[in-house]
């Protein structure tokens, strides 16, 4: 038998740390957590309780750096967990007899019942994938709109099992920060807040994070950059109805309509998650197809912020059909827009004004050398003095 006389200083520190203590690091945060024999329950190795494991190594006649327990704890010598494969892995077998997602979804009320459910168990099982799946992207999020002080966030915040409330953030997400990307990796939920303050260009940004399958960064003691790998997933509540204001598209966003809460149901989340599982597990569809997005995009029209050049078109103009014979292209009815209102021609606008002609279906056919046009009827304004008259 080895006396501790004959141990190195690596060794005198290792041989009193399995004496009287477990460590585990975790591999979603990164942190360390530490039970002290014989107790089972493990914490989290916080400042205070690094320095005073020093302390007690130094007191038992071993010498000891913060330098070499931190790298010593941050090897081999800790054994690996994922607190996400063991809260999913360890949940009771679901039936495939009763829908308890269906049953989730039944707590709200929102303006396109068939919809949400459809659209919540792909997510939620989404939600499982991209915890779990090294390749795997839930890029949707979930978005409730309504009245303040229906429920909306308590809603959103029950979502998160028990085990794992810790994984959750709730918060204003800065794409471009560096702590928003360390919750991709770190989180289960993030969920939003202030959805409705992003600027076009940050809402681009924030679509651009949600579909993130790795986030490249330095973690803390770290001697240099690593990949980590995203696991979270993403939900928020607005209070505007009007909150979309990207002219490129919304698909990423699940937005619904609240119209009643259920926000103290006592439904078991276990057997919730339980049921995604199994359905991931069993290679269901939690991403959303081609076909899906048209659906999608077409639900959050009425959720859209309505701009001015489409506040302008819906003055002046109305659709027509083809039998028309007043036909304009984009520029020409920017022009004549431009004419009648302080608004300027240029491509930004122009974007946003062939967004409002797809999307109060002006009818389209080509002229001349192919140039795209739409069929339209002029509206007659009203000069405020006739009106006065």
């Amino acid at each position: 038998m080895t006396s501790r006389r004959s141990l190195t200083y690596h060794q005198g520190i290792e041989y009193y740390l399995k004496k009287w203590y477990t460590f585990k690091v975790n591999k979603v945060n990164d942190r360390i957590y530490y039970a002290k024999k014989p107790a089972k329950a493990f914490q989290v190795l916080d400042e205070t309780a690094f320095n005073s494991i020093i302390r007690e190594i130094k007191n038992d006649d071993n010498d000891c750096s913060a330098d070499s327990l931190r790298r010593l704890l941050h090897s081999d010598f800790s054994q690996q967990y994922d607190p996400f494969t063991s809260y999913f892995e360890g949940l009771p077998t679901w039936d495939q007899q009763e829908d308890h997602i269906e049953t989730l979804a039944s707590t709200v009320k929102t303006h396109n019942d068939k919809f949400w459910k459809y659209c919540l168990k792909k997510w939620i099982v989404g939600v499982i994938a991209c915890a779990l799946d090294n390749e795997a992207v839930n890029q949707t999020a979930i978005v409730f709109t309504g009245k303040q002080a229906v429920g909306k966030t308590t809603w959103m915040n029950k979502l998160v099992p028990k085990p794992l409330k810790e994984y959750a953030f709730s918060g204003t997400i800065n794409p471009k920060n560096k702590d928003s990307e360390v919750y991709l990796a770190e989180c289960l939920f993030i969920f939003m807040d202030e959805l409705e303050t992003l600027n076009r260009t940050s809402l681009g940004s924030l679509k651009e994070l949600m579909t993130k399958l790795h986030i490249k960064i330095r973690r803390p003691y770290n001697t240099h950059s690593e990949n980590l790998i995203r696991r979270a997933s993403f939900a928020g509540t607005v209070n505007n109805r009007e909150f979309l204001n990207d002219p490129t598209g919304s698909r990423r966003f699940l937005t619904f309509e609240t119209l009643k809460i259920d926000h103290l149901h006592k439904i078991n989340l276990d057997l919730v998650y339980a049921q995604a599982y199994s359905l991931w597990k069993s290679g269901f569809q939690f991403w959303f197809d081609s076909s899906d997005a048209d659906v999608i995009n077409k639900n959050n029209e009425e959720f859209q912020v309505t701009t001015i050049e489409e506040e302008l078109l819906l003055k002046y103009f109305e659709p027509a059909t083809k039998a028309s014979n007043l036909y304009k292209s984009n520029t020409d009815i920017l022009t004549y827009l431009s004419q009648k209102e302080s608004i300027e021609v240029n491509q930004a606008n122009k974007t946003r004004l062939a967004k409002a002609l797809q999307r109060h279906k002006f009818e389209t056919g080509k002229k001349g050398e192919g140039v795209k046009v739409y069929y339209l009827k002029e509206i007659p304004v009203v000069d405020s003095i006739e009106k006065m008259e």
